[in-house]
């Protein structure tokens, strides 16, 4: 069922968007900027420019919920999103092995490709991104990238076998690929690439080794990045909150650093995910036989068309809420916002992103940015 609530009234959410710190809004940022080997340094302090709320969201459009009736605007496990510039929505449901596309009305039209076996049919979809007029679609299974048309047509594919396991991808305006990987060989190395159109490796942006298999991926230090509308890479290795930005042509431009308090690991807390997944056994010797003892320094990075940078944190006193610092184009901290949802993209002022119900169903909601300051 869809839930168009363009007519009625302007849902605010500005008291779940209040900032983590209260007292005197405050205009002054308090870091410091300099350059260091060609690199420009900016060096965040703890609290943001900003103490108060910084914008509100008015909801515009729902998909899904418990009360919906029809498959279309069922959904399991939304992996990825993406929105073309007509505003049609394209979500990718791996546990469906679906990608479904709807109108900005939240119509559902059609979905794109299939599961099978035969020509542009997917094994596993796991990651999407758009490029011009083309779905990408990462096949998991039969290790490979299918294009489609946006009406769902197949156009062709591109094999990645030799290059790996990639986890996520993106394409940016000179068809590059920038791909997040687990690399062949004895060792286990994730490497975030730049690959060309026909797949062929330009080079290793990062990378990191893992001797052991985390207990429970979400609390392990990996690479998160996003790729901009510039063609700049933006990502980090969460051991530590240091963001780095690398421009079009390949060439470090930024290091952002945050001075930040690390939030504990409460072992107990996580007692019944390690239970679940080892089904009461003792894990193997390839796995960490601990948890860590620090949360990682952030979980995700998005940004928006006007170079606004968003990182996800971990927030020991808003568990039940999506933390992120939001930074200007050059990388100051500006705010902290507290959302009840969890954001996959900003485009045109709007907000799409996913909200889980009390029951555990799944909608995707877009809502309109009202910022107040920044």
């Amino acid at each position: 069922m869809i839930k168009n609530l363009k007519l009625l009234a302007v849902i605010s959410l500005t008291f779940l968007l209040a900032l983590s710190y209260c007292g005197k809004q405050k205009s002054d940022w308090q870091g410091e900027i300099y350059e260091s080997d060609g690199v420009q340094i900016i060096r965040n302090p703890k609290k943001p420019m900003y103490e108060k709320d910084v914008l509100d969201l008015e909801l515009e459009l729902s998909l899904g919920g418990k009360d919906v009736q029809k498959e279309e605007y069922m959904f399991t496990n939304i992996k990825e999103m993406c929105v073309d510039d007509n505003e049609n929505i394209y979500i990718l449901d791996p546990n469906q092995k679906s990608i479904k596309k709807f109108n900005r009305r939240g119509e559902f039209l059609h979905t794109i490709g299939r599961s099978g076996q035969g020509p542009g049919e997917y094994g596993w979809p796991w990651d999407i991104c758009l490029f011009s007029d083309r779905l990408a679609v990462l096949d998991l299974i039969k290790r490979r990238i299918i294009f489609y048309s946006l009406e769902g047509e197949y156009i062709e594919h591109i094999s990645t076998f030799k290059k790996g396991q990639p986890i996520d991808f993106k394409m940016n305006s000179n068809q590059e690929f920038m791909v997040y990987a687990l690399t062949h060989g004895e060792k286990s190395i994730y490497e975030l690439s730049r690959f060309d159109a026909d797949f062929g490796k330009l080079d290793v942006i990062d990378s990191f080794e893992r001797e052991k298999i985390p207990l429970l991926e979400s609390l392990a230090p990996t690479i998160h990045w996003c790729l901009t509308q510039k063609d700049e890479v933006i990502w980090g290795f969460s051991d530590r909150y240091e963001i780095k930005i690398r421009n079009a042509q390949g060439q470090l431009t930024t290091r952002i650093l945050r001075n930040y308090d690390p939030v504990p690991v409460d072992e107990q807390e996580y007692a019944e995910q390690i239970e679940r997944k080892f089904g009461g056994k003792a894990p193997g010797p390839q796995f960490q036989q601990r948890l860590p003892k620090f949360h990682p320094a952030f979980h995700s990075i998005l940004s928006d068309d006007k170079g606004r940078i968003y990182i996800g944190v971990f927030d020991q006193e808003e568990d039940s809420l999506s933390t992120y610092d939001i930074l200007d184009a050059e990388g100051r901290y500006l705010a902290k916002i507290n959302l009840p949802v969890t954001p996959f993209l900003f485009k045109k002022g709007k907000l799409y992103c996913l909200k889980q119900e009390s029951e555990g169903y799944l909608m995707i909601c877009r809502y309109k940015i009202k910022w107040k300051k920044l």
